[in-house]
């Protein structure tokens, strides 16, 4: 790996980060919304399985996320034994 992949890396994960944090902050409802588009108990079926898709994949993000973290923190010495 090179600095200049790590500052690459850097880049995208701050963009995927403001991404996932802006919409977490700004959707709620929508989400149901989305799931019951007619608000009557009846989901639809195209967004539960994209939603269950980026569930699946921000599930694994955050284990990746975990590990690279964990990787960077063993190689700096930046942890308590």
């Amino acid at each position: 790996m090179t600095l200049e992949q790590i500052n690459a890396i850097n880049l995208e994960v701050e963009k995927v980060y403001n991404i996932i944090n802006n919409t977490a902050s700004n959707c709620g409802l929508e989400l149901n919304d989305l799931a019951f588009p007619e608000h009557d108990g009846v989901e639809d079926d195209v967004a539960i399985g994209d939603m269950m898709t980026l569930r699946v994949n921000l599930n694994g993000l955050r284990h990746a996320c975990k590990i690279m973290a964990e990787k960077i923190t063993y190689a700096i010495g930046d942890y308590e034994e």
